[in-house]
């Protein structure tokens, strides 16, 4: 199914929740909560395809043909997101100059080498974590129902190697007393 198709196929479920609704098939409440599951599928289901029509359109550039060739194809890779899960699959590459290695469509959108968690979801929990305990952080921060959550012990890994807290200078303790520079 190409892309438009897959795109269009998520509105018409919202389309057709809002018909339920509107002929008195549910009521408010069980339109909001199946919306919000239908909106989030949605956006998984739109940043899956856009993804892999990305590397499509990343394996066809004849300027990428010159410096990388293709290793190997389809590596699957998740990352969660505020969506929740998204799995795509992605192409291999190595640059023909330097002999390096790279999931090019990975650089392109920012996604890091053994991270698991975008960086629109990353912003997303750090915001949160400046008002809530690193659980609820974690918890909180995804779509309701999802089966999986951000444990506290990445809340705070992202937390202290944020950058911003790797820029700032703490106050010193000093005889009980904090003290400000």
């Amino acid at each position: 199914m190409n892309m438009v198709a897959q795109i269009a196929k998520a509105f018409q479920k919202i389309l057709e929740l809002s018909l339920s609704f509107l002929e008195e098939k549910m009521n408010f409440q069980e339109l909001e909560e199946k919306l919000q599951k239908a909106v989030n599928g949605m956006g998984k289901d739109i940043l899956e395809v856009i993804l892999q029509a990305k590397d499509e359109e990343i394996k066809k550039d004849r300027g990428r043909r010159s410096t990388w060739e293709i290793v190997r194809k389809n590596d699957s890779r998740t990352i969660l997101t505020p969506f929740g899960d998204i799995t795509y699959e992605r192409s291999y590459y190595r640059n023909k100059t330097t002999g390096e290695y790279l999931h090019l469509l990975d650089t392109y959108t920012g996604f890091k080498k053994r991270k698991r968690i975008d960086p629109l979801l990353e912003a997303l929990i750090l915001e949160n974590a400046t008002e809530c305990s690193y659980q609820k952080a974690g918890r909180e921060i995804l779509p309701q129902g999802e089966d999986f959550t951000v444990s506290p012990e990445v809340v705070k890994r992202l937390v202290h190697h944020s950058p911003r807290n790797q820029s700032m200078d703490f106050p010193q303790k000093s005889g009980g007393t904090v003290m400000l520079p």
